[in-house]
């Protein structure tokens, strides 16, 4: 009986320590990325530079599809985040990416468009390509929580 509140208190403590990791690792993204963000007209490109460590499928090799997934995730966070009269960091409530290609071992790029925003909630479509604008290697859709009610 002594061992259950000591398991309970490890998987809290587990829990606290993941989502406290998940936290900073998004905010050191978030603050690399401004330097990797460029402005067309009401767009914003973001831009992950390649690195060997992203590959997934050394076989191929293929960008891990983790890594596009969470670039674009991020990206759309980052967009709605830099919206005028924004002040709080936007909760991801669902994400959807559909594969087109495989990601090739080279920088990717990541546009989003807002389809619609509320008070409280967003809808955005994401585009991640390599090198043709034309050709993305995967597009997402995702709704985030922009404030609290």
């Amino acid at each position: 009986m002594h061992g259950l509140p000591r398991r309970i208190a490890c998987v809290i403590a587990g829990t606290v320590l993941l989502f406290v990791l998940t936290t900073v690792l998004a905010i050191w993204w978030l603050a690399g990325a401004l330097d990797r963000i460029e402005r067309h007209g009401d767009i914003l490109r973001s831009h992950l530079p390649y690195r060997p460590v992203l590959i997934g499928n050394p076989a191929l090799p293929a960008l891990h599809g983790g890594v596009t997934a969470a670039f674009m995730e991020n990206a759309a966070m980052l967009h709605l985040l830099l919206q005028p009269g924004q002040d709080r960091i936007p909760k991801i409530i669902d994400f959807a990416i559909d594969y087109l290609l495989p990601g090739r071992p080279q920088d990717c790029y990541a546009e989003c468009r807002v389809g619609r925003a509320g008070l409280r909630i967003a809808q955005t479509q994401i585009r991640c390509w390599q090198g043709d604008p034309d050709r993305p290697i995967a597009i997402a859709r995702a709704h985030f929580l922009l404030a609290s009610p």
